[in-house]
């Protein structure tokens, strides 16, 4: 696929959902410099196009550069507010570093309930999640709902409504696992948290059916190159639920290692197992560090978390 794209690019640079994709495709091997020669490319063509200053941003939130990102993508949010891929990586910019109601005031419907996720106001998250029912539009908007879902019901410690909802919105576990699957491991965020709360609710079976296919998707992201956050989050996810210490901590060093931030990566039930464990800190502190270096960036203060509703 990344060979056609190439090829369709080179005749014509032009050519937007080509190019987006494109440029998507070398975010997740982490190919920067091919990333940004092509933009850079593309920006000599046309000049600063909203395609082109969007790619800038999506490159910086890979790189770890939120601040720039922001720049970036909140201008083009302030062009066209209605862009919702602009919204995404915008929002995705904006809950690295911990702006998590900047991230409600501008988000798409799913990216409005982690907001208020990460913030602890669940009852408000649930009531934007029943705003988007599962099976009314595409498979990879289908799968970004269940995702939503997913870290939704296990960050509020809901494991039970995680069943319920799988059980209610598919035939069986395995219909859910099928019409999700991609052969190079994608679209596979929902495993993880989904996981944990069929553990937490008891069902060691279907536990380890999907921790199973989490570790297939692992394995098929690695064969595909993929290093993007998402990807080793996963691997990080995986050696947590199924894994020892030592393997999540090595699968935390790459992130570390690749440029990872976040005021809260590590602030869900999945790693509560690792909060004692000094190196395990020592990490996550890098990765609240590097956030609020891009806060200060911004003129912004140090991240301070919310207290949860209670």
């Amino acid at each position: 696929m990344r060979a056609l794209l190439e090829a369709v690019v080179e005749r014509d640079p032009m050519f937007g959902p080509a190019f987006n994709n494109l440029i998507q495709a070398y975010l997740r091997t982490r190919d920067f410099d091919l990333g940004n020669a092509l933009v850079g490319r593309v920006e000599r063509i046309v000049g600063e196009t909203d395609d082109v200053n969007q790619s800038w941003g999506m490159i910086a939130v890979a790189q770890g550069d939120s601040a720039r990102a922001i720049r970036v993508l909140r201008k083009l949010y302030e062009l066209n507010p209605l862009n919702t891929v602009n919204q995404v990586w915008y929002s995705f910019a904006l809950e690295s570093i911990g702006e998590f109601e900047t991230m409600i005031e501008i988000g798409v419907p799913l990216r409005i309930a982690a907001g208020f996720d990460h913030l602890g106001q669940y009852d408000e998250a649930q009531a934007v999640l029943d705003t988007v029912p599962i099976g009314q539009s595409g498979n990879d908007a289908n799968n970004a709902i269940i995702r939503g879902n997913a870290y939704h019901f296990m960050a509020s410690g809901q494991y039970d409504e995680a069943v319920r909802y799988v059980e209610e919105n598919f035939a069986s576990l395995d219909a859910m696992l099928q019409q999700f699957e991609r052969t190079n491991g994608s679209n596979s965020g929902y495993l993880a948290p989904l996981a944990y709360s069929y553990l937490q609710a008891g069902r060691e079976s279907k536990f380890k059916k999907l921790t199973d296919a989490l570790a297939e998707t692992v394995a098929r992201r690695e064969v595909a190159r993929d290093k993007s956050y998402g990807s080793i989050i996963n691997s990080i996810s995986l050696a947590a639920l199924t894994g020892t210490d030592e393997e999540v901590l090595i699968h935390a060093q790459r992130l570390i290692d690749n440029n990872g931030i976040g005021v809260n990566v590590f602030d869900t039930p999945i790693f509560d197992r690792m909060q004692e464990n000094t190196e395990f800190q020592r990490l996550d502190a890098i990765l609240v560090k590097r956030a609020n270096q891009e806060r200060a960036k911004l003129g912004l203060d140090p991240y301070e978390p919310a207290l949860p509703d209670t």
